[in-house]
């Protein structure tokens, strides 16, 4: 209640909580548009930004979004886009893969898969390109060759290469009998060690050509968990096991993609055709195991470009296309950072797609709006008329909020013939949004736009509101805190009767003396919450720092608002320690989250009497007795900002005639510095000195070179490896 009026206010997530929303959120601030993240546009790369020498044949990504490229002439070169640079890391003729080679890449390692080099997989330093292994045969034993079609990386290290695999002596590309499909997947190790051949994996429709080359597209691209997926293009036969016979529907049905997904083990989990009439080229599986194939039909010159990046769940549902990108996609990959990176081969660039915090599309027609329908806010009184509706709202400039009302004496409202409880209809959850919407249309008033402040013309016990939020893809309208005041007074009460005799001009003159009757309105609400403004725990913003300025508070803006809080909270106590020890560390506990070490003379004087230390000890805290430090971890102090900041509290707050050095904490051990066991150095167990993911070196070993012993310069070691005669 405020004087003459009462009103009910929306302005916490319990409030609105009473009410329905649709594509909207609750928070502390208020309501608005729910977001989601959404890949969008990160940057495009272009052949001559990068100045290569040659056609780009393929590419991939490290883990720091660091890119590789292999040229047409076998060049191999890396690229960091952040900083438009390009180094060469094999020239051509280095004799190893060729320019057909397959490109991962792992944490730390560059893996090739070729199908004409000296070797099959190559594995390389990211950081010099230093051969790490080759791998030519899956065993020695086996005596049978293998044809890469694909490599992906996986998350824990390993790589998987989708191959077809056939006998050595032979020119086709027809497995042994035993085995029941022509390809396999090998999964490697980072150590370059077989970890895996998967042969009998049950792939439907799949034909190779009398060439060698496959008969259709095929791809394999690991999974967030440690499995792969493999896309396998339009079937150029129908599938084992189908009849010349089988109807032209179920033929159809087999010449489309099918997706295989796996787990670790090579156990298949999932197979489904992909409904979608695109030629398949790209697969990749981001974190949330969403599944993305790119579209790479030869269109006609004249034809509309309808290829998209689609976009799958697990289960083969089809859930929409990776906007921001359109055109003919060959190879894609994810990053680490969970970016994603398509080859467009038309236009011979590099989309980078990263992920974006965007408006969330509603279900009703697919725009970024929301809406919202309050309960019932009953004034106890029939046929109240509702004075007005204010709002406080952040409203963009391509947004917008909608507001339109209906008032009633009864609940009660006749809905498709029949009387229904309003508030019950709007909670009922077998009963959609729109069909709310479309049922309630007659009765909702002219929607206000944007209305901060409004009078209402609106009649009866109940009001009900609908809201309706309208923003653009990255921005939203905010409602934090709406107010609906009642009963309805006016100025023109106060004016003899004459000027209400008639009606247009009664209108008029009422909205007209609203203008004031609301600016005296909000003056008297000031005047009746001034209080608040004198209560630290409440206030927030300007008024906080200018709450600050009483107390003679010196505030900068390396303040955070919850610490200038706390200090106002705190500063009578605070004041009445100033200038001690303790003052000190509780202002800094504050100010810095932990409290300080404080060392004062009187706690080291004993150890500047000490020979041995006295030095050490006068580097570290010198002897000025009136000279106290305060230790602080670096975490405490992360920039020079707050640095300045502390800097200037110890000057404020120190006794008169001292000085207060501030000293950060270094997280290193550097003997006879500033380093304390337990809190800035810790000491850990012994750990084996490991070689690879399978050797290790005892905690007891001594490395020698026995070849060199008894050599002057290197090994003399007497009675050890040389001896004097």
């Amino acid at each position: 209640m405020n004087g003459q009026f009462n009103f009910f206010s929306l302005n916490k997530p319990a409030d609105w909580a009473r009410g329905l929303a649709e594509n909207l959120e609750f928070g502390e601030r208020g309501i608005f548009l729910r977001k989601t993240e959404r890949y969008g546009i990160y940057r495009v790369i272009n052949p001559g930004q990068i100045n290569l020498p040659a056609e780009i044949c393929d590419f991939t990504v490290g883990k720091y979004g660091l890119l590789y490229f292999l040229d047409e002439y076998g060049n191999l070169w890396n690229y960091d886009y952040d900083n438009d640079n390009k180094n060469l890391l094999f020239a051509a003729g280095h004799g190893m893969f060729s320019h057909h080679a397959l490109m991962a890449a792992g944490d730390s390692t560059i893996f090739l898969a070729d199908r004409a080099g000296e070797a099959r997989v190559w594995a390389f330093a990211l950081a010099n390109g230093q051969l790490l292994w080759r791998l030519d045969n899956l065993s020695e034993s086996a005596n049978y060759g293998w044809f890469p079609l694909d490599i992906s990386a996986g998350p824990n290290g390993h790589i998987f290469v989708l191959a077809a695999l056939r006998r050595t002596d032979t020119s086709d590309w027809e497995l042994e009998l035993e085995y029941a499909e022509p390809l396999g997947v090998i999964k490697i190790d980072e150590s370059g060690n077989i970890a895996g051949i998967y042969r009998n994996l049950n792939f439907a429709g799949w034909g190779g050509s009398e060439d060698g080359v496959p008969g259709q597209s095929v791809s394999i691209a690991a999974t967030p968990d440690n499995g792969f997926c493999i896309l396998i293009g339009p079937a150029r036969v129908p599938g084992p096991g189908r009849v010349q016979e089988a109807a032209a529907q179920e033929r159809e049905y087999e010449a489309r993609p099918a997706m295989f997904i796996y787990d670790q083990d090579g156990e298949r989990i999932n197979y489904w055709r992909l409904q979608s009439p695109l030629h398949p080229s790209g697969l990749c599986m981001d974190r949330d195991h969403y599944i993305y194939i790119g579209d790479g039909r030869q269109l006609e010159p004249e034809a509309e470009d309808d290829r998209y990046v689609h976009r799958f769940l697990p289960s083969g549902k089809f859930a929409g296309y990776l906007e921001g990108f359109q055109g003919k996609s060959g190879k894609l990959l994810r990053d680490a950072r969970n970016r994603l990176y398509i080859w467009d081969w038309q236009a011979k660039s590099l989309h980078i797609m990263a992920m974006k915090n965007v408006v969330e599309k509603d279900q009703l027609g697919g725009a970024t709006r929301g809406v919202y329908l309050s309960a019932a806010l009953d004034s106890t009184v029939m046929e109240l008329q509702w004075h007005r509706i204010t709002m406080e709202a952040e409203i963009p400039e391509d947004t917008q909020i909608q507001l339109s009302y209906l008032a009633s004496d009864r609940k009660e409202l006749i809905i498709d013939g029949h009387y229904v409880n309003l508030d019950d209809f709007i909670k009922n959850e077998q009963i959609g949004m729109e069909e709310k919407l479309r049922a309630l249309e007659p009765y909702w008033s002219k929607p206000l736009v944007n209305p901060r402040d409004a009078l209402l013309q609106a009649q009866g016990r109940f009001l009900w509101l609908k809201i309706e939020f309208n923003g653009s893809e990255w921005r939203t309208p905010l409602l934090s805190k709406l107010r609906a005041y009642f009963p309805r007074s006016s100025y023109l009460d106060y004016l003899p009767a004459v000027y209400q005799d008639d009606k247009e001009s009664r209108d008029f003159l009422e909205r007209f003396l609203s203008l004031f009757s609301t600016f005296l309105l909000d003056m008297e609400e000031e005047i009746y919450d001034i209080a608040q403004l004198f209560d630290a725990r409440v206030v927030s913003g300007p008024f906080l720092k200018w709450l600050a300025g009483w107390l003679d508070i010196a505030v900068d803006e390396s303040w955070e608002e919850e610490t200038l809080r706390q200090l106002i909270i705190k500063a009578p106590e605070l004041y009445r320690k100033r200038g001690t020890r303790q003052g000190i560390e509780e202002i800094l506990a504050i100010y810095a989250g932990e409290r300080p070490f404080i060392v004062e003379h009187f706690q080291y004087k004993y150890l500047q009497e000490d020979i041995a230390v006295k030095d050490l000890m006068t580097r570290l805290y010198g002897q000025d007795p009136y000279c106290f430090h305060v230790l602080l971890k670096h975490e405490q102090v992360p920039n020079a900002a707050r640095h300045e900041g502390i800097q200037k509290i110890l000057d404020e707050e120190k006794p008169a005639f001292t000085e207060a050095r501030l000293v950060v904490l270094q997280p290193w051990i550097y003997m006879d510095m500033h380093t304390y066991l337990g809190i800035n150095t810790y000491l850990s167990e012994l750990s084996l000195l490991r070689l690879d993911q399978k050797s290790s070196i005892p905690y007891s070993s001594l490395l020698i070179d026995v070849d060199r012993n008894n050599r002057f310069d290197i090994h003399s070691r007497v009675e050890l490896d040389a001896q004097i005669k």
